[in-house]
């Protein structure tokens, strides 16, 4: 079983990607596709979902759909998102 790898492969390449370090189409599809793998490895669990959060976050900037996966996240597991939370909320008012 290896979700925490691919949730971990999934959050550098998101990073890459958000940081500038590679802003390619082909890193954004890596993202996506290691964030894929975790959710048919591990769909119902919680950090699963964080993964899917940081796509949002950090390679789509959809804010949105971001707090809306968090939100739900937090309900499972109360201390796993709130610093992603509250980064957005202060990204949204610099806007």
């Amino acid at each position: 079983d290896f979700t925490f790898a691919y949730m971990g492969l999934a959050h550098v390449h998101a990073l890459a990607y958000h940081s500038g370090i590679d802003r390619t189409e082909e890193r954004k599809a890596k993202a996506r596709d290691a964030v894929d793998k975790v959710l048919e490895l591990e769909p119902g669990l919680p950090e699963a979902q964080v993964a899917l959060g940081r796509y949002y976050y950090y390679v789509l900037q959809d804010y949105e759909r971001t707090i809306e996966v968090f939100e739900s996240t937090q309900k499972a597991r109360p201390n796993l998102t709130p610093s992603y939370l509250g980064g957005i909320q202060m990204r949204r008012s610099n806007l």
